[in-house]
């Protein structure tokens, strides 16, 4: 009778003890790092990051409306997808059916891009410089160009489609004031099978591409922070030199870029 009084106890205890350890460590949201837990999260248009914690380990993850943002799990990381602005709850639930939810506010993302440098850029078909006119047309290219160093683009993402191209609001800055900005539009995909930004404001209209390399020892930075941009002005100079041998005729534009 003891040793069967022995056995129940032992049953017991670790039945409390699952359940002590499973209160002590419910399911809910975590930041992406793994860190603190959270109760609620302002995410911006696009896509962000969360992870899941607590109960079994094991989650599935559900949203109240996906036309506004989408869950989707990979083991314990949660890719929140926000599509446009508005509020949705995300529900996770462990295999033990625990549950948690917490209410996601998806805000608009605001990029503010700076001009840092700009300069003109010829490359010829036969590799060499056999025009005469080069110094001429980089000249033309900075001084026709319309973007300084020192421009602010302050772009404001209010909803997202999911790919890579996006468009939205611009105001044009051309001092670092941000005052007496300019309206317009952009819009991000693909031209000339390169990814660019296209800007009109006013009636002018700036077509940036992110070039792979440009010239030998110079290619677009791997950080998110700074870039290399080019407007291509090809046509317009091979065009206007038929003779001058141009390949690429571009002007170079390096930019910083915020994200808020």
């Amino acid at each position: 009778m003891k040793k069967w009084n022995n056995i129940i106890f032992l049953v017991l205890s670790m039945l409390v003890v699952g359940c002590s350890d499973n209160d002590e460590n419910p399911v809910g949201f975590y930041t992406s790092s793994g860190g603190d837990r959270i109760e609620g999260f302002s995410a911006s248009v696009g896509e962000s990051w969360l992870r899941a914690g607590g109960g079994s380990g094991v989650y599935k993850v559900s949203s109240s409306d996906e036309s506004i943002v989408r869950a989707e799990l990979s083991q314990e990381v949660i890719t929140l997808k926000a599509y446009k602005v508005g509020q949705a709850e995300i529900t996770i639930v462990d295999s033990r059916e625990e549950s948690a939810t917490i209410e996601i506010t998806v805000c608009p993302l605001i990029r503010t891009i700076e001009v840092m440098e700009t300069r003109a850029f010829i490359r010829y078909s036969d590799g060499r410089d056999t025009s005469d006119v080069e110094e001429k047309v980089k000249k033309e290219i900075i001084e026709n160009m319309d973007i300084a160093k020192g421009w602010q683009f302050k772009m404001v993402y209010d909803h997202w489609n999911g790919m890579y191209e996006r468009e939205g609001k611009v105001t044009v800055y051309q001092d670092a004031s941000q005052e007496e900005g300019i309206e317009g539009t952009y819009s991000m995909g693909n031209v000339e099978n390169k990814i660019a930004y296209t800007f009109k404001y006013e009636d002018r209209e700036h077509i940036l591409q992110f070039p792979e390399i440009l010239e030998s020892g110079i290619a677009r930075d791997t950080g998110p922070q700074k870039m290399t941009w080019i407007e291509n002005y090809s046509a317009e100079y091979k065009e206007k030199y038929p003779d001058a041998n141009f390949k690429e005729v571009v002007c170079i534009l390096r930019v910083a870029i915020w994200r808020r």
